[in-house]
């Protein structure tokens, strides 16, 4: 019997214990070393699902910078159509006026406002006020107008319409007499009305050769001869639909053979441009006196 190793009672030594722990410290070592890498595989799924979750990550920047650039313009849009309203209040258009500068032909018809620079220049139409020059404003607003009876001498028988605006500078218009704001500079974005023919949710277009669809774009208000504003929800080269359905004028079965738009570009070539609408408010209370 080795005495060093067991006592009597067959109990193990101290020095047994310390040889058994050395013994077992150095195959932990000998596991430790042995223990198995990760493969090439691995590896590669481990960086596909890496690659994965930046490119996820990183397509949220963009998208956060167009919500916030819309949002601020939404805000900005609501800030102008404020403002276009409190100065209509505070200088509102003379019915008298109204009257006699457009043709009874036009009536129950929203139309442009004769001489518009010269009752609103576009100093007052321009937002901010603190621009180099008006032109060179980001929002406008340009006002319609609307007799719901012949003759028109008392406010209560004028509708007003806004439509607000923003620029783009990339962007200029062509404006012919038949705009509402055939005086503003050509970087200005403009209304113009065009022609067709409405039934049901439909508008069909006539005499544009195609352009006009270009300049429309899904989710755009436009606004009717009638004064009925819509939301278009399809556009194609002859037609654009909209929200619901297109409003006879009161108490008739007259359709609108008249829509007025804020195009975004004009003459349109591509139509790859936003459209310049922010909002169209109207009818506005107070507007005329």
């Amino acid at each position: 019997m080795n005495t060093r190793m067991t006592n009597l009672h067959g109990s193990q030594t101290l020095a047994g214990r310390v040889e058994g722990q050395a013994s077992s410290h150095s195959g932990g070592k000998h596991r430790a070393f042995s223990a198995r890498g990760f493969t090439i595989l691995e590896v590669m799924i481990a960086m596909g699902i890496f690659v994965i979750a930046f490119v996820a990550v990183a397509a949220i920047f963009p998208a956060g910078a167009y919500l916030q650039k819309q949002t601020m313009a939404e805000i900005q849009g609501k800030s102008v159509a404020d403002s276009a309203k409190a100065l209509l209040a505070a200088k509102p258009f003379s019915a008298t006026t109204l009257d006699a500068a457009i043709l009874p032909g036009a009536s129950w018809a929203v139309s442009a406002v004769p001489g518009l620079n010269g009752t609103w220049p576009l100093g007052d139409r321009s937002f901010p006020s603190n621009a180099a020059t008006p032109e060179e404003g980001s929002y406008f607003w340009v006002p319609l107008v609307r007799r719901t009876i012949t003759p028109a001498p008392n406010a209560n028988d004028w509708q007003v319409f806004v439509f607000v605006l923003r620029r783009d500078n990339n962007v200029t218009w062509t404006k012919t007499a038949a705009w509402a704001n055939p005086g503003d500079a050509s970087t200005v974005p403009g209304v113009m009305m065009i022609t067709g023919a409405s039934s049901g949710d439909t508008f069909t277009f006539s005499g544009f050769s195609n352009a006009a669809p270009r300049s429309i774009r899904i989710g755009d208000q436009i606004l009717d001869r009638w004064g009925t504003i819509y939301l278009v929800k399809d556009v194609s080269d002859t037609t654009l639909k909209v929200t619901g359905n297109f409003v006879p004028r009161s108490g008739t079965a007259i359709t609108a053979t008249q829509i007025w738009i804020a195009p975004s570009q004009w003459p349109a070539s591509g139509g790859d441009r936003p459209t310049p609408t922010l909002q169209i408010i109207g009818p506005i209370t107070n507007a005329v006196k």
